[in-house]
């Protein structure tokens, strides 16, 4: 996995997870769902998009949305509706699921949803 500290936070399986490994040119969460949801073969819904400084395309979202550090470096931008930009950052801090999306490895059985993601806490 490259190393880089951009994570899109979304919530899976009962999860909210910190997925690494994916770089986002452009913010259409459809698109990124679309791909995650393949990946992982369950329903995933996108909660925001953080890093050191996120390289991507910003157009047609409102500034409340997207947080910046004093340099006007973009640090958060919240993508999911009622979600705000200082709070996907503390869902980023906090010690939640991390996941990189080059090593999912495919549903094995039946189990909780939950439980998939168990081994990477």
């Amino acid at each position: 996995m490259e190393e880089n500290s951009n994570n899109i936070i979304v919530y899976a399986d009962k999860t909210v997870l910190k997925v690494q490994g994916l770089d986002i040119h452009g913010l259409n969460t459809t698109e990124v769902e679309r791909l995650l949801m393949d990946k992982f073969k369950t329903i995933v819904r996108v909660i925001g998009v953080t890093g050191n400084s996120i390289d991507m395309d910003v157009y047609g979202i409102d500034p409340v949305q997207i947080l910046k550090d004093e340099k006007g470096v973009i640090k958060t931008i919240a993508a999911a509706e009622g979600v705000s930009p200082l709070e996907v950052a503390k869902l980023a801090a906090e010690r939640i699921v991390e996941v990189d999306f080059n090593s999912v490895k495919e549903r094995d059985g039946n189990y909780c949803a939950r439980e998939r993601w168990l081994n990477n806490d």
